[in-house]
């Protein structure tokens, strides 16, 4: 009656103190809780408007400033151009006037010019003539025309059919006396050094192209190619087959200077071969030693000035389709934009805009190529220098892909924000300004709210860590009940099997129903087993009982540890071989004596034997093996039992804890042996460890240091 008043007296107890836990942690932190969220819910909601307003009107005030600011070196390229690149100016002053922009400017690095249909006026202009011989049919016939017609089919077919170049020479020169015009006279001559240089006489054929060139003037196309480009470069061949090296140099240095400055040929592609065969013609000369130092220096200035040429001619030939709307809408404008900027290819960004050349009677459109990664630099650059450290905003531009390609100003952003497209150079960049949430206009407003939050946090942690706090007491209340009835199930019955076997045992000795001596001996040794059993399991439950009450206590003394193991190995023995269980014991080398309590080493190594049995089905030999590795003694027994799940590896040394396992075994155990096993060796400054597989066995190792 007693026990029963006083256990219903510390549940009453329990109860309360929870009950007190929960009140005290819970119920009393949310009052104010409910009243500091309600408060912070106001502030947010009433938001004073004018620190906003005065927040947004900042950033766009600096939006707009630095915008401004990341403009001028686009601004500064088109005054530039303005001022030196006025309409009425011969095509000679404007390429001069574009040439003093850009020392003003540095992003310029060169220029287009396009008729009003589109068409290449510079570099490299459409062809406005192509000449041909063209005999009418009917009508009057020019006598001259048919003469030099015929003169020239006479050259043809001596040279091609008849294979005789010098033959060919004198009917082309007649050919070339009797031509009616400059252009005429020109075919002619160009036909004639050529098949002098057929026939090697080289002196000639250089005569014969000088000749050609006079009073040849303009873009002549005949066949497709330009007359003049052709004459010149088989004229400078001339020279140098004939050993008139400097001479060669020069004309191929005047025909490159010509293709840098954009004219002499008909088409881009057409500069682009006779610009490749002149290189080689130069190279080939140098390797002579046929050039000055001067000549050599001249060609590789004509060179780099046609390499720059050539990508503005590739340029225009690209943007000619890409922005043929763009051009067309400025073209149509008539002028009402001086210069416009605009995206262009290939990195480029276009100033574009309406000009006259002198002399001509139709507007053109002139495009100056700007680079566009040098005035990206230029504009962020500025934007840098405008911007103060000490604002408090961040500044941010992304490009087109939104990456981020220029940050300034540190600090947390809040949620006011400007933004800005950095057009008309850059219209795919963005220009962003963040107000600080640190910065003044915002700090007063949200200290309060942030006092605020930081009180709701610390009672929102408080009640939880009460719940918290609350719940794990209940819920280990509930498993340390639960453990103990389980605890008191196991031991009950581990206590009550060896004790009704005694009994059943010792009436039918007394009742002298044992028909042999055998028999009796037997019986006895049933007797002798079961009492043996339960001394250990009393000794387990008395040794837990001591270890939870931090009573347990070790002797410490040297103990030829090696005699102590083969002593408790043969003593267990004689316990389970009636079971059919082999027990092999092997000391590897001299162990010598180890700090020790004997008793306890001896207990702890009867619980991983008797645990090694348990859970032994058909193979029933188990190990034990005493080692020294280093200076650490091992002390390991291992068995080819049923084995031990990875997941109930870190639970088994818990006490009152049993393996799923032992569900099926016959021998259940009370969940307490592993946990003395770790108790001890930790008593003496070691540890135990296991490695199992299901299904395979378990390797329980005791390790002890030697001194």
């Amino acid at each position: 009656m007693i026990p029963r008043r006083l256990s219903a007296a510390f549940a009453t107890l329990r109860k309360g103190r929870l009950l007190f836990l929960f009140a005290f942690s819970v119920i009393l932190p949310s009052l104010p809780l409910v009243y500091f969220a309600s408060r912070t819910l106001q502030s947010i909601a009433a938001e004073p408007a004018q620190v906003a307003e005065t927040v947004n009107g900042r950033l766009q005030a600096l939006a707009g400033s630095l915008a401004a600011a990341a403009g001028q070196p686009a601004l500064a390229c088109l005054d530039a151009l303005a001022h030196r690149a006025r309409p009425g100016m011969p095509f000679v002053e404007l390429a001069d006037g574009i040439g003093q922009a850009e020392r003003a400017c540095a992003a310029i690095e060169g220029f287009f010019i396009l008729d009003g249909d589109l068409r290449p006026v510079f570099p490299f202009p459409s062809p406005v003539e192509e000449w041909r011989i063209d005999i009418p049919i009917g009508g009057r016939t020019d006598e001259r025309l048919v003469e030099f017609s015929r003169r020239m089919k006479a050259g043809s077919r001596r040279e091609f059919i008849e294979g005789d170049p010098a033959g060919a020479v004198g009917e082309y020169e007649a050919a070339a006396a009797d031509a009616g015009s400059a252009h005429a006279r020109a075919v002619a001559l160009a036909a004639a050094a050529r098949c002098s240089m057929k026939a090697g006489r080289y002196a000639e054929a250089a005569r014969i192209g000088r000749e050609g060139l006079t009073g040849l003037s303009g873009d002549l196309l005949f066949g497709g190619l330009s007359l003049p480009l052709l004459v010149r470069y088989r004229t400078a061949a001339a020279e140098r087959a004939r050993g008139e090296a400097s001479m060669a140099a020069d004309i191929l240095i005047g025909i490159m200077g010509g293709l840098a400055d954009g004219g002499g040929a008909g088409s881009r592609r057409e500069a682009a071969f006779y610009a490749r065969m002149v290189r080689g013609e130069m190279e080939a000369l140098a390797a002579d030693d046929g050039l000055s130092p001067s000549q050599a220096r001249a060609f590789e200035e004509a060179w780099r000035r046609w390499r720059r040429t050539d990508r503005t001619a590739a340029l225009m030939e690209e943007m000619r389709q890409s922005l043929q709307a763009d051009f067309r809408q400025i073209l149509a404008s008539r002028g009402g934009d001086r210069f416009r900027i605009m995206p262009g290819d290939g990195g480029t960004i276009l100033a574009c805009g309406l000009t006259a050349l002198g002399g001509a009677d139709a507007p053109v459109l002139l495009a100056v190529l700007l680079d566009g990664e040098a005035l990206r630099e230029e504009m962020l650059e500025a934007l840098r220098a405008s911007f103060d450290p000490g604002w408090d905003v961040s500044l941010t531009v992304t490009d087109g892909g939104g990456e981020i390609v220029l940050a300034e100003g540190d600090g947390p952003r809040s949620r006011f924000e400007a933004r800005r497209p950095l057009g008309p150079a850059l219209p795919l960049w963005t220009l962003s300004l963040a107000y600080r949430s640190d910065g003044p206009l915002l700090l007063g407003e949200v200290k309060e709210r942030r006092t605020w939050l930081t009180y709701m946090a610390l009672l929102a942690s408080i009640v939880l860590l009460g719940l918290s706090v609350s719940y794990r007491s209940i819920r280990k209340d509930h498993e340390i009940a639960r453990l103990k009835s389980d605890f008191v199930s196991r031991v009950s019955h581990e206590l009550r099997t060896p004790l009704a076997t005694i009994r059943a045992v010792g009436e039918m000795l007394e009742l002298g129903a044992v028909s042999s001596r055998e028999r009796e001996k037997e019986y006895f040794s049933f007797i002798t087993s079961e009492s043996e059993r339960l001394s250990r399991l009393i000794e387990n439950v008395l040794d837990f009982s001591r270890i939870g009450a931090g009573k347990r206590t070790y002797q410490i003394r040297p103990v030829p540890l090696a005699r102590t193991v083969a002593a408790t190995v043969s003593a267990f023995r004689q316990y389970v071989t009636a079971e059919g269980f082999e027990i092999n014991f092997r000391a590897a080398g001299d162990i010598g004596e180890v700090p020790a309590d004997e008793d306890a080493v001896s207990q702890a190594l009867i619980n991983l034997m008797d645990n090694a049995v348990k859970f032994s089905r058909d193979d029933k030999t188990i190990w034990v093996e005493l080692g020294r590795d280093g200076g650490e003694i091992t002390l390991a027994v291992r068995d080819r039992g049923i084995g031990i799940d990875r997941k109930d590896l870190e639970r088994i040394f818990s006490m009152f804890y049993r393996h799923d396992g032992a569900e099926g075994t016959a021998r259940k155990g009370a969940g307490i042996g592993l946990s003395i096993v770790k108790s001890v060796a930790e008593a003496h400054g070691g540890r135990v460890e296991v490695r199992s597989v299901p299904g395979e066995g378990s390797t329980f190792t005791i390790v002890l240091p030697a001194r």
